[in-house]
């Protein structure tokens, strides 16, 4: 996802840290450290401990360690799959010999919604459990079992941990029944509760094409609440989509989201393995799944289809999703974003009933006709895009920035017209939904672009009852979605009919007089506001500030053609100052539309490049030292793999043009600090900066006398390339003072 407001960048894309390099849990024999910690250590937000059930190992049985986690306040820990992002803890065991240590068990997990990211882990305590067989002969009165633990914690940013944990446990008596640990038993009982039990009925899983379906029954006809399951597989489910249920009584037929619609069925796993939490009372918290994935459904699993997947909700019948679509089109009325061009309707009904009883009513009928013009071109749209296998969806316009930007233009054209900026003619104000072309006339042409502009702003807000007549409509026939969206736009234009039909309704709004003209005025405000949320919206669709400034400018742009305009250029008396105030106003229009559609196309062209274009080099204080000796800049970009704020930042701001520019013609070495497998040096450079996470930045200047120039955590393209005209500008100085 992209942001453009840094707190948000830093809450969305630091949370988003995934694909951590983790080592997959084995017994080794640890040669990094020599000693170990007995108690509990603190690193990362997190205190970690190696904990044991039993107050004694006995020889040929089986002890349960656990590695206890409690990250502070505000952190979280990762499950076995992380989800979104992330990265699960790892043990690597250092055992005397002839010990054997089996797999993690792990709790069950919570989920964590960052920004469309869906995440799987922990806030809360957690200790997860292994079995460590005991050979028949054990050495000595005490053994001490020892393991590095490593885990990702993570909150605003993500932080790596890393603990070598032991625990020193007296040798019993061969056959001895083994004695509660005094200080960890109850601990350890606690976290085997919260381990995922054996389903209490029947569990299945099957495909059908593609799409993975899980099919499971309770010991009960009540239908459970909410459903989940959590995939220990990572690969072919989407986390972030919403997991359908289907019921039949007793069988429950759970629609598993795939990570991308074309999916092959060979790219699904074999087996279905994870945790399905149930929210029913008087069942467990979580069953542990592991069923085979069959290419059949089991018999009495309920029938499944195109409206059972994540991609729309289950079916239901014409009748409801045409009660909904109606319902929802005339709650639509009522959204934020609509009313600010209803209300100009308002006004105009304010005129209008005060006139002719036909007029009102005839212009009632043409802005209904302007609704549902726009909604018949919506349908046939979502259609046709049905028809090439597109993904459409309600709102789906809102998903294109140069809609969204256009949009934004209008909306404050709308607005500086509203507060007196400029008074345009019939041909304009029909896209702003202008009511009348001047004094006399009918101003049906302006009811028909009130109707037109208002759909557009509606179809963003989803209204209650709405969803799920629209997400019936999508997985049907052209002409049931025909239907259903005339039912939308039948409800959004029905309220204003009625009242153009029914002059008596309107008597209670005030007359027309003086105090209308303040209102109009007042009425741009809730015009610039919209314009701002679109400038927003466009600004998290493309990469960077510079997005969110380009169409502020252009809106500048705009303004400015509109005050010329209003100025001079509606002047009635010709002249060269009209012309000339036209042309200028003609021309900031041209750029105030070409701002931001080139700005999309600078975001298309920059996401098509890669950071690896740049000629990377690896890390190390010895290679840096040389670079500076050879009278060269470095710049060194401390990263991981499973960190997407480095991903993004190396996407959209070292790899942009201008950086690289920057980059070439000051002759910077580039220098990768490559974190993902954790290395001691890069830890020691980080720790010299007082740092412990990254992403991270530092330009240092060729001469070696002076000092780095510390970017920081968060970089844009204007930031780097001033930090590199400083460190030449340094380096200038210091040759110049050299004797």
């Amino acid at each position: 996802m992209r942001t453009t407001h840094p707190i948000l960048a830093r809450l969305l894309l630091c949370l988003a840290a995934a694909l951590f390099a983790s080592t997959t849990t084995a017994t080794t024999t640890a040669n990094d450290a020599d000693d170990y910690t007995l108690g509990p250590v603190h690193d990362a937000q997190t205190e970690v401990q190696l904990v044991a059930e039993h107050a004694a190992v006995v020889p040929g049985q089986t002890i349960t360690l656990g590695l206890r986690m409690r990250p502070d306040d505000g952190w979280h820990t990762y499950w076995r799959n992380p989800g979104g992002s992330g990265a699960a803890a790892t043990l690597a065991w250092d055992l005397p010999e002839g010990f054997e240590a089996g797999e993690i068990a792990w709790p069950y997990p919570d989920r964590y919604h960052y920004f469309g990211v869906v995440n799987y882990g922990y806030e809360r305590q957690v200790v997860l459990l292994v079995d460590i067989t005991v050979p028949e002969n054990v050495p000595g009165d005490t053994v001490r079992l020892a393991a590095r633990a490593d885990w990702l914690t993570c909150e605003e940013i993500c932080i790596p941990g890393s603990a070598h944990l032991a625990i020193d446990l007296p040798v019993a008596e061969p056959g001895s029944e083994p004695t509660p640990h005094p200080d960890f038993a109850e601990l350890l009982a606690h976290a085997r509760d919260e381990l995922p039990t054996d389903p209490a009925g029947e569990v299945a899983a099957f495909r059908d094409g593609n799409r993975p379906y899980l099919h499971f029954s309770l010991p009960t006809d009540a239908t459970p609440g909410e459903v989940y399951f959590y995939p220990a597989d990572s690969g072919y489910m989407d986390y972030a989509s919403e997991q359908h249920l289907v019921s039949d009584g007793d069988a429950h037929t759970l629609a598993l989201p795939l990570a991308r619609q074309n999916l092959p069925a060979s790219e699904l796993p074999e087996r279905i393995r994870g945790v399905l939490r149930v929210d029913q009372p008087g069942f467990p918290h979580a069953w542990a799944i592991d069923v085979p994935l069959a290419s059949t459904p089991p018999d009495g699993a309920p029938a499944t289809s195109a409206a059972a997947t994540a991609s729309a909700p289950p079916p239901i019948g014409l009748a409801a999703a045409l009660l909904g679509a109606f319902i929802g089109g005339m709650i639509l009325n009522l959204m934020p974003c609509v009313f600010p061009v209803l209300s100009l309707k308002v006004l105009g009904f304010v005129q209008h009933s005060h006139g002719s009883r036909w007029r009102a009513r005839a212009h009632g009928l043409v802005y209904a006709l302007g609704v549902m013009l726009s909604f018949w071109v919506l349908a046939a749209i979502l259609v046709a895009l049905q028809a090439a296998g597109g993904d459409a969806g309600w709102g789906y316009q809102l998903q294109n920035p140069v809609f969204v930007a256009l949009m934004a233009l209008l909306i404050f054209a709308v607005g500086l017209n509203l507060a007196g900026v400029f008074d345009i003619g019939i041909g304009l104000m029909n896209a702003a939904g202008r009511a009348q072309e001047h004094v006399g006339s009918t101003g049906y042409a302006g009811s028909l672009g009130t109707g037109v502009l208002a759909t557009l702003l509606a179809t963003p807000c989803t209204a209650p009852f709405m969803g799920a007549a629209v997400g019936f409509a999508l997985s049907q026939s052209p002409a049931i979605i025909m239907l259903v969206l005339s039912a939308l736009g039948l409800g959004m234009a029905i309220p204003y009919v009625v009242l153009a039909w029914f002059p008596a309704l309107t008597r209670v709004l005030p007359r027309p007089g003086p105090w209308m003209e303040s209102f109009k005025q007042l009425l741009a405000f809730p015009m610039f506001a919209v314009a701002a949320w679109l400038v927003w919206l466009f600004g998290n669709q493309l990469a960077g500030s510079e997005a969110t400034l380009v169409l502020m400018i252009a809106l500048l742009a705009l303004g400015l053609g509109g005050w010329l305009y209003g100025r001079w250029g509606a002047a009635s008396a010709a002249g060269v100052r009209k012309r000339l105030a036209q042309g200028a106003a003609v021309a900031l229009l041209a750029v105030a539309i070409a701002l931001p559609v080139g700005a999309v196309r600078h975001d298309a062209a920059l996401a098509a490049g890669t950071a690896e274009a740049l000629d990377w080099q690896p890390f190390s204080d010895e290679r840096v030292a040389e670079l500076r000796d050879d009278g060269r800049m470095v710049f060194v970009d401390f990263t991981a793999d499973w960190c997407l704020t480095c991903q993004w930042f190396e996407r959209t701001v070292l790899a942009s043009a201008s950086v690289r520019e920057a980059f070439a013609e000051h002759n910077v070495a580039l220098v990768k600090a490559d974190w993902t497998n954790q290395d001691e040096h890069i830890t020691q450079a980080l720790a010299r900066f007082d740092r412990r996470s990254v992403p991270f930045y530092v330009l240092y200047p060729a001469d070696a006398d002076a000092e780095p120039i510390v970017l920081g955590e968060f970089i844009t393209r204007a930031q780097v390339r001033d930090a590199i005209a400083w460190g030449a500008e340094i380096t200038a100085r210091l040759a110049d003072a050299a004797p």
